[in-house]
């Protein structure tokens, strides 16, 4: 949905580069994704992501697996919390939706 609503609006005027790496996430197997995938998925650049996992992270949302010593080739994935606290907001987005 968010690539299609780029397509049709201007990139400019939306800015969740977390939102989109959280929904790849969930997406994800539980091993997580690499930062080069999340670039992917947030349409940002790596600076950005790694500046996001920082955030994510000290929300305890996120778990970076590091020490491949390539950057691009380091895992993020959902901790349990953020697994919990995603789907949730997901269902009350789905009901509100649905309203």
């Amino acid at each position: 949905m968010r690539r299609a609503r780029e397509r049709n609006l201007p990139a400019e005027l939306f800015g969740e580069p977390a939102w989109d790496m959280l929904l790849a996430l969930c997406g994800a197997r539980r091993e997580g994704l690499s930062v080069a995938t999340l670039c992917d998925a947030s349409g940002v650049p790596e600076s950005s992501v790694v500046r996001w996992i920082r955030v994510l992270e000290d929300k305890r949302l996120v778990a970076l697996s590091s020490g491949t010593g390539n950057q691009c080739s380091d895992l993020v994935s959902l901790t349990d919390e953020g697994r919990v606290t995603l789907e949730r907001a997901l269902r009350a987005m789905t009901r509100a939706a649905s309203e």
